[in-house]
């Protein structure tokens, strides 16, 4: 006979909805993590782009994203800390910083 324990499954796989809080105001965006740790960053007023270098050590995830806005490229690094169901972090894109909260969907 076989016994074993099922792994958990990784607490940041899923869609989360986000509010993202700069000096550009508080805009919705939304952050997509799939099983291979691939996914998206958008939503809102941005279209949605693609997360690479995404790693989580314990319950904390960095990831890497170049938002494109008004012609320029930003390349931005999120950090979020997950606790269960919800999130929070900030997305830093050189030029500045974004609050990050959130909740799964």
């Amino acid at each position: 006979s076989i016994t074993g324990q099922r792994a958990a499954e990784n607490p940041i796989v899923g869609t989360w909805d986000l509010l993202a809080d700069s000096e550009l105001g508080v805009n919705q965006r939304t952050l997509v993590i799939n099983p291979d740790m691939t996914g998206t960053y958008g939503g809102g007023d941005f279209d949605d782009f693609p997360l690479s270098d995404v790693k989580l050590d314990g319950n904390t995830a960095t990831m890497n994203v170049t938002i494109e806005a008004q012609g320029f490229e930003l390349p931005s690094t999120i950090t979020l800390e997950f606790d269960g169901d919800t999130v929070s972090g900030k997305l830093d894109y050189g030029q500045g910083e974004s609050t990050i909260t959130g909740k799964r969907r």
